[in-house]
């Protein structure tokens, strides 16, 4: 097993994560709020208040879930990345183009895996033709 990671490694994890996250916990809630309520608005016997009351429990659970799971990103890092290159990556995020990956990552990342969702089937059906022959043979 690996030995925990040191304090200052932590400290430096917890300061990367918090830089690159920055408003992620925000733009991810409301992408999974618009995904989960979209069909609940549609719902016939759906009213104003009953959507607003959903509304408020969704959001509550969405952020409580993306900061729990966020919260355990630091040590994730901290037994990936030396302490040296957390403060590359951080001096890296602080430039203006860093600042601006991450102002524009939460937008292009839903966008990458719905192209790579689209491109799903192709690739299963590509892996079970070149495979299936494969299992075949005796």
């Amino acid at each position: 097993q690996l030995a925990a990671p040191s304090p200052e490694t932590l400290a430096v994890a917890k300061e990367m994560m918090d830089l690159v996250s920055g408003d992620t916990v925000a733009q991810m809630s409301s992408a999974i709020m618009a995904q989960t309520m979209q069909p609940l608005e549609r719902l016939p016997n759906m009213t104003p208040q009953k959507l607003a009351e959903v509304r408020a429990e969704v959001q509550k659970i969405t952020v409580r879930f993306m900061t729990a799971a966020l919260a355990d990103a630091p040590a994730i890092y901290a037994r990936h990345l030396s302490v040296a290159e957390m403060r590359e990556i951080i001096a890296f995020y602080r430039t203006p183009t860093g600042t601006k990956t991450l102002k524009v990552f939460p937008q292009v990342m839903p966008e990458v895996f719905a192209l790579m969702q689209s491109r799903m089937p192709q690739m299963q059906r590509e892996l079970a033709e070149a495979i299936g022959p494969i299992l075949q043979k005796r």
